[in-house]
Parts: structure tokens; sequence; C-alpha cells
């Protein structure tokens, strides 16, 4: 209804921390940044 009063029930929007922006983009770039990277060990082991 527009002029109404609204409502949001949901919680407060908050901007993202500097830790939480570091982590979406990690993800965003590789998505299991907390995973070993396998191939790349295993070569290294080699040597």
């Amino acid at each position: 209804m527009p002029g109404g009063t609204y409502h949001f029930t949901g919680p407060l929007l908050r901007r993202m921390t500097a830790e939480q922006m570091w982590d979406s983009l990690a993800t965003l770039i590789h998505t299991a940044p907390d995973l070993p990277n396998v191939p790349q060990r295993e070569e290294k082991d080699r040597f």
C-alpha cells in the first residue's frame, strides 16, 4: 500500500565485515578454499 507503514519482520541489514567480504570473494574464485589442492600437493611431495 503506497504511503503506508512498512513493517519488516526480518533482521536489520548491516554491512559485511572485512572478513565476510574476503571469504565471499575467495569462495567466488575457488568454491572450496579450505580444502587442500591435492594435485599440487602430490606433485610437491614427489620432489
